[in-house]
């Protein structure tokens, strides 16, 4: 894996301001706000809480919720080593949240791909060497593909070679693979 750079995270949110002071110490906190006002009273909020506004910054968007790693960008390297985002369909029925993908690669002038698949970021995980894993939630949620449609799209965009697919060991929860 790459050393991590930055977390994204959304206002309102959904932990702690401790945690978010921590991630700030050894990484950039990058927010999600609807304005600019929104902007400069986070800023506030992250001083008088001990976060470290050196390492701050915020994204300008709409969102509709705080899960931002179910909706976020995935990330790859290009060929020429260059940071791209990957984007996919989110699961929910939260359209400013499936745009924040689209969002952060202008707003950080990143190369954006539109991935053509039904998704959830914690439906999916990776060991950052062409094999991922996630629950048969993508089969039912693209049922319009093949499995093998599946696995091809996700070696396309991702560069996964060996793609896990495997039934939700809690049975019918919200069925993503890091729960």
């Amino acid at each position: 894996f790459e050393p991590m750079e930055g977390v994204l995270i959304r206002y309102p949110f959904g932990i702690s301001y401790q945690i978010i002071a921590e991630m700030s110490e050894d990484v950039e906190v990058i927010t999600i706000v609807s304005s600019q006002s929104q902007a400069n009273y986070v800023e506030s909020l992250y001083e008088a809480n001990g976060v470290d506004t050196d390492n701050t910054s915020y994204l300008i968007a709409l969102s509709d919720s705080h899960w931002t790693r179910d909706y976020g960008p995935w990330f790859i390297f290009s060929g020429n080593n260059e940071l791209e985002v990957i984007d996919f369909t989110y699961n929910r029925p939260r359209p400013n949240d499936n745009n924040i993908p689209s969002a952060f690669a202008n707003d950080q002038d990143l190369t954006y791909y539109k991935m053509p698949l039904t998704h959830a970021g914690g439906n999916y995980m990776t060991d950052g060497q062409g094999i991922a894993i996630s629950t048969d939630l993508v089969w039912s949620e693209n049922s319009g593909l093949t499995h093998e449609q599946i696995n091809d799209i996700m070696n396309e965009y991702c560069g996964i070679e060996t793609y896990h697919v495997v039934q939700d060991a809690l049975g019918e929860y919200i069925k993503h693979i890091d729960c």
